[in-house]
C-alpha cells in the first residue's frame, strides 16, 4: 500500500509540472532599470538656475512632480519639461550639507516612474570668486587677516553674497557723514556707533570707513555680543596699512559666528577714524581712550562715526 501511494503521488506531481509548462504561463525575467538623476552645483547658486533635467522615455504627454526633497524649497521642477532649478540658494550651503536628495515622479496618466534625485554641493569660497583686482592678495593671505580691496569689489560682495546685512551705520548716514566739510578724528580711542546692530548668529566679513590720516597700520575692528557698552572682542587682526580716503576691506577666513545675539560693531582708532562734526549724520556713538573692550555709558557723542560692516548668517568662504 505504501508503494501504490508513492506511485500515485509521483503521477500527480508530474501532471502538475506539465500543466505549469503550458503556453499560457510564460515566465518573463524581471528587468530592474535604475532611474536616477545625478548633478553637482557650486554652493550658494543663483536662485532660478537650472540644475538637471529629468529625461523620462515614457510615451505620451508627461507631467513631472517633485514627490519628496530632503531640504524644503531647495529645488523646484517644471511640470512640463522636467527641468529642475534652484528655488532657495540658502539650501545649498556646503557648511551645512554636502548633498540634497529627493524623488521625482514622471507620469503620462497611466504609467509612472520614480526617479532618484541626488544633487552634490561643491564647496567654494564665494568671496574669492567675486574678487577681481584683489583676488591674488586674498588667495595668498592667512586666515584672520584683513585684505584691502576696491570699492567695486566691496559693492560686488554686497550684491552677490547671500543674506547681507549692514551694521555700524546705514547707507544714508554713511553718505551724509562722508559728505561733511568738517571732521573730528580719533587717535588712540575705541568707538562704537549705537545703531545698525549685527543680526544674531552672523559673520562680519567686510568693513569700510572714511580714513582721515595716512600710514595707518594699527586700526582694529571689534564686535560686541549683546549690548553696545561691553563685551567687545577683536575681529581678525589689525587692518593692513593704508592711507586716507574711503577704504574697503574683507576678512579672510571668518570661522565662527561673531554674535550669538544682537551685536554691535566698533573699531579701535590708532588714528584716522572720524565723525562728521557738523552733525549731518544724525545718531550717537560711544568712545573711550585706548584699545578697550567696554565703554562708560556717559561717554556718548551725538554724531555718527563713518564706518560700516557687512555680515551674513551663511558662511560662504573657506
Amino acid at each position: 500500500m505504501k508503494r501504490i501511494g508513492y506511485v500515485i503521488c509521483c503521477i500527480a506531481f508530474l501532471n502538475w509540472l506539465n500543466s505549469c509548462g503550458s503556453d499560457d504561463a510564460v515566465v518573463t525575467p524581471i528587468t530592474i532599470e535604475e532611474l536616477s538623476i545625478r548633478a553637482e552645483v557650486d554652493e550658494n547658486p543663483v536662485s532660478g538656475s537650472a540644475v538637471a533635467t529629468v529625461a523620462s522615455k515614457l510615451p505620451g504627454t508627461l507631467t513631472y512632480t517633485l514627490s519628496s526633497i530632503s531640504v524644503d524649497n531647495a529645488v523646484e521642477i517644471n511640470s512640463a519639461t522636467g527641468v529642475l532649478s534652484v528655488s532657495s540658494s540658502l539650501a545649498f550651503d556646503y557648511e551645512r550639507r554636502t548633498a540634497i536628495t529627493g524623488i521625482v515622479v514622471a507620469s503620462n496618466g497611466s504609467e509612472s516612474e520614480a526617479w532618484d534625485l541626488q544633487i552634490g554641493i561643491r564647496n567654494i569660497d564665494d568671496i574669492e570668486y567675486w574678487l577681481s583686482d584683489s583676488k591674488a592678495v586674498y588667495q595668498a593671505e592667512n586666515s584672520g587677516n584683513w585684505v584691502l580691496i576696491t570699492e567695486q569689489e566691496y559693492e560686488e560682495l554686497t550684491t552677490q553674497l547671500n543674506s547681507i546685512s549692514k551694521s555700524g551705520t546705514t547707507d544714508l548716514l554713511y553718505s551724509q557723514g562722508s559728505n561733511s566739510e568738517l571732521f573730528e578724528t580719533y587717535a588712540g580711542f575705541t568707538v562704537s556707533n549705537d545703531l545698525s546692530s549685527i543680526p544674531e548668529n552672523s559673520y562680519v566679513f567686510a568693513f569700510k570707513y572714511l580714513a582721515q590720516a595716512d600710514s595707518l597700520a594699527e586700526n582694529q575692528v571689534k564686535v560686541s555680543d549683546g549690548i553696545v557698552t561691553e563685551g567687545y572682542a577683536n575681529l581678525g587682526n589689525t587692518l593692513p596699512i593704508h592711507n586716507q580716503g574711503q577704504r574697503y576691506f574683507v576678512l579672510k577666513g571668518a570661522r565662527q559666528s561673531t554674535t550669538t545675539s544682537r551685536g554691535f560693531l566698533g573699531i579701535y582708532s590708532q588714528n584716522g577714524v572720524s565723525y562728521d562734526s557738523q552733525g549731518n549724520a544724525a545718531g550717537t556713538h560711544l568712545f573711550g581712550a585706548g584699545d578697550i573692550n567696554e565703554f562708560s555709558s556717559t561717554n556718548v557723542l551725538d554724531r555718527v562715526c563713518i564706518y560700516q560692516g557687512l555680515s551674513t548668517p551663511v558662511q560662504q568662504w573657506d
